[in-house]
């Protein structure tokens, strides 16, 4: 008996680390888009590198788990691309059942001159439920497959896209921001592009992550909570480079009252931020600029303008002192020379 114990102790301590880390990751579905069968002049290769990109932007446009081709390579134990590749929904269902998705998207891809056409089934494995998707033709190009990729992306209501509602058990995030396709981390892991709305999250809290390159990257502390929506929305700035220069040189940099260095010098900001700029010399007075900036620039202060001012005005202020002085003595003589009264004549007493 003590040794079933000791075994189950030394199992559940093998196990915890693996839980506890996990606690507190998205818990989405996982969503595999298996290659199509391929029909008329349309080659496996062409077919394979479509599928490809489907999953691709579909996992940066939604969010979803999408299982990459690598991912389901060893899941199946099996790098043949055939061995993913469907046309019913029995085997979809069988590959499915293997990979552990929660839902398995199959089709058929044809071709003919210029033309390709693309039908989409969709099977739910959780509720053994399968629905036609998308049925579409386009031209062959480039730029003509990412078209018919992003209305294949939005005619799919799977995982967690922008109809996911919070439920009992789990809660939904929510997140914008400007400029849109700012790159979601939950917790290290990446999770999407915004707009984004992601379900299926446990109660707890998440760190956040947003990128935009050029952007200065966005972080934040999310906490979700059982059958509510957390909305979180922010502006993504860019990290600019600002030289800070001074007449004479030296002077000492405070940005919003922290001490930064000493002129010259780089410093790097955020743009369309206010920031209070406070500058130091000894013997010089303290100068004060409150600015933001929209792209890299250069921050000049000249103290001797302000040196020469004081200059300007001190003297200003003696010689205005000096012309009243003049004036005020010469009134007061003249009101002086005023109540003496006039000479008397000669002769006259």
């Amino acid at each position: 008996m003590k040794l079933l114990k000791l075994q189950v102790s030394l199992i559940l301590l093998a196990i915890m680390p693996g839980i506890l880390s996990g606690q507190m990751r998205p818990q989405m579905p996982k969503i595999a888009i298996l290659n199509f069968a391929v029909r008329g002049n349309l080659g496996k290769a062409q077919a394979d590198r479509f599928i490809d990109m489907l999953r691709r932007e579909s996992a940066k446009a939604a969010g979803w788990s999408v299982l990459s081709l690598e991912e389901m390579a060893v899941s199946l134990q099996d790098s043949n691309a055939d061995a993913f590749r469907v046309a019913d929904l029995k085997q979809a269902r069988k590959i499915g059942k293997k990979l552990q998705a929660s839902r398995v998207i199959f089709g058929l891809m044809a071709q003919q001159d210029s033309l390709c056409g693309i039908r989409l089934f969709i099977h739910d494995l959780k509720k053994n439920e399968a629905r036609t998707g998308l049925t579409k033709s386009f031209a062959t190009g480039d730029s003509a497959n990412m078209q018919a990729i992003a209305e294949i992306i939005a005619s799919l209501d799977i995982g967690p896209n922008r109809k996911i509602q919070p439920n009992d058990s789990t809660g939904v995030l929510v997140l914008t921001t400007v400029p849109d396709s700012g790159t979601v981390f939950l917790n290290d892991e990446m999770i999407g592009c915004t707009p984004l709305r992601i379900g299926y999250l446990k109660p707890g809290e998440y760190a956040l992550l947003v990128t935009k390159p050029p952007c200065k990257p966005t972080r934040g502390v999310v906490t979700i909570q059982n059958g509510q929506m957390r909305e979180y929305h922010t502006v993504l700035h860019r990290e600019i480079t600002v030289l800070v220069e001074s007449t004479p040189a030296g002077a000492q940099i405070y940005i919003n009252d922290a001490p930064i260095g000493v002129a010259p010098r780089r410093v790097k900001l955020t743009s369309e931020t206010v920031y209070n700029f406070r500058f130091t010399l000894e013997g010089y007075s303290e100068v004060f600029k409150k600015i933001s900036f929209s792209q890299d620039k250069m921050l000049s202060v000249n103290f001797n303008d302000d040196r020469k001012k004081w200059y300007y005005w001190g003297g200003g202020s003696a010689a205005t002192i000096g012309v009243l002085y003049y004036l005020t003595s010469r009134n007061s003589r003249s009101r002086s020379k005023a109540g003496e009264g006039l000479p008397v004549p000669p002769g006259r007493p």
